[in-house]
């Protein structure tokens, strides 16, 4: 699912993307059915600016969170979670025939 708004002023777009990720998964241990449960919570929020045509920006964060559950481990908080940040700028030269690409990514633990 992804809601989207678009500025034309200013050639703004913002798309906020949150998900929902539910897994299970069962196997056989010492002749025992056990279960894996994972879930996993992500949001995600996507900045992109375009300057006359030529010059764009991209910015997109997004946070991480999962939580395991496993039959075999009585731990109840079994969780992770973490923050990625992407930037990027893009800029297109000679009418259009040669791209230029500088990125970078950063994940917070």
């Amino acid at each position: 699912m992804q809601f989207e708004k678009i500025n034309k002023v200013n050639n703004l777009s913002i798309t906020l993307e949150p998900e929902f990720i539910n897994n299970v998964s069962e196997y056989i241990s010492n002749e025992t059915i056990e279960k894996i449960k994972n879930n996993r919570f992500l949001m995600g929020v996507k900045f992109k600016i375009d300057l006359n045509g030529a010059v764009s920006f991209y910015y997109y964060p997004k946070y991480s969170h999962f939580l395991f559950k496993n039959s075999l481990d009585n731990k109840t908080g079994n969780d992770f979670n973490f923050l990625t940040n992407f930037f990027s700028i893009n800029t297109e030269l000679f009418n259009n025939t040669l791209l230029l690409n500088s990125s970078f990514k950063q994940v917070n633990f």
